[in-house]
This record gives structure tokens, C-alpha cells and sequence, in this order.
């Protein structure tokens, strides 16, 4: 996370020291409408950064989504394979006891 919002935060930090620098130089009467330019220029960088937030956990969310259905799928895959085996043993099984009652009734 430090590396994808480090620029984001390089470049926050540049535009504010930028706007506070620039209107700094200005009348004392300019001011008042510095700060309004930052605190709006601040809002919305915050505005962005929600925003960016909120995708991420909508991403997340949906990744977590994604996982517990190849989960669902592997289980299935799983128990499906499982059932083969016993049916196919029960065949075996049913086929050992036919040999068996075979062998009873040669004696």
C-alpha cells in the first residue's frame, strides 16, 4: 500500500507546499481566499482518496467472492470424486461377496 499511494502522497504534499508557497507571496488581503483554495484543493484529494478506498473494498469484497465460489467448485469436484470411489468399491465389494457365495456352494 506505502508504494502505490507514496506518489499520491509526494504529489499531495508538493501541491499544498506549491499552493501555500505561491499565495503566501501574495497580499495579506489574498489570504483568506488561499486558505479557501486549499482547504477546497485538500477536500478534494480527499474526496479522490475515498473514493479510491471504497474501490478497493469493492474489489476485495468481490475477490473474496470469487475464492469462496472456486472453493465451492473444488469441493464439489471433490465429494463428486469421492462418490465415484464408493460406488465403485461397492462394486467390487458386491462381486467379492458373489465369489464368496460361489465358493460356499462348490464345497
Amino acid at each position: 500500500a506505502t508504494k502505490r499511494y507514496g506518489n499520491m502522497e509526494t504529489a499531495i504534499k508538493s501541491l499544498v507546499l506549491g499552493c501555500c508557497l505561491f499565495f503566501s507571496v501574495g497580499l495579506s488581503a489574498q489570504v483568506p481566499v488561499a486558505g479557501t483554495l486549499i482547504s477546497k484543493v485538500v477536500k478534494s484529494i480527499d474526496l479522490k482518496i475515498q473514493r479510491l478506498q471504497n474501490q478497493t473494498l469493492f474489489l476485495q469484497h468481490l475477490q473474496k467472492l470469487l475464492e469462496n465460489k472456486l472453493h465451492q467448485l473444488k469441493l464439489a469436484e471433490i465429494s463428486r470424486w469421492t462418490q465415484k470411489q464408493k460406488e465403485l468399491y461397492e462394486g467390487y465389494f458386491g462381486e467379492l461377496q458373489q465369489i464368496k457365495s460361489a465358493i460356499k456352494e462348490l464345497k
